[in-house]
């Protein structure tokens, strides 16, 4: 019943894709929802687009990767597809994988870049590879806020943006992903990476009304 009733919320949660955001400084990086999404495909992995804060440097470049940019399907009914397939070369930069972040310049203004994000990974972990360009320490974000909270065990799922969902009252309501987060699961170049789409199974903490559902552990089967 669990099952069906996360199938059934999944639509409407999942029918927006991810477009680019700004994060405050030290909240997760989020992305919100369009018709379209402002992203990048690179092999089977959809990685949105967007704009974020960083401290410091980043790493240099070490590398170019073209990718494919996914054709824009938001009419009803969709519109007639073409065999043109749009690419655009992006860059790599050295201690994060091109499986996990690219970046759309070679160059850093004004600490801003405009990267692309594989759905799955969650920079809020603190062994992330762009956790230390996105927040002061490795102990920060701190989804509970420094409250007691009470243990919590659910079933969510992995949507197309940041952050888990799992269904409460007959809907979908966020569990955040924060600094203390571990995932148990697939890997790709050493990162976890969640399944779009699938679901986990979360242990963690219920902070009530200040601070929600929060993940101490996440597993997923292979």
């Amino acid at each position: 019943m669990l099952t069906s009733l996360l199938g059934g919320l999944a639509l409407a949660a999942f029918a927006g894709s991810p477009a680019h955001a700004t994060p405050a400084r030290d909240t997760p990086v989020r992305a919100v929802t369009a018709a379209c999404a402002e992203g990048v495909q690179r092999g089977a992995t959809f990685m949105p687009g967007m704009t974020v804060k960083v401290r410091g440097t980043l790493s240099p470049v070490v590398a170019r990767r073209t990718v494919v940019v996914p054709p824009c399907q938001d009419t009803v009914p969709p519109a007639p597809a073409t065999d043109e397939v749009r690419s655009v070369v992006l860059y790599e930069r050295r201690g994060i994988p091109p499986s996990v972040a690219l970046f759309r310049s070679a160059t850093q203004r004004r600490g801003s870049v405009h990267l692309y994000l594989a759905v799955g990974t969650y920079p809020q972990q603190g062994d992330h590879p762009l956790h230390r360009y996105l927040y002061r320490s490795s102990h920060t974000p701190d989804a509970t806020g420094g409250r007691s909270c009470k243990r919590a065990s659910v079933t969510a799922l992995v949507p197309a943006f940041d952050g888990l969902l799992t269904p409460r009252d007959g809907r979908l309501v966020a569990v955040a992903i924060d600094a203390a987060t571990r995932i148990a699961g697939p890997r790709v170049d050493g990162v976890p990476r969640l399944s779009y789409g699938k679901s986990v199974q979360v242990r963690g903490v219920d902070c009530g009304t200040h601070g929600g559902l929060v993940a101490r552990f996440v597993t997923q089967s292979r």
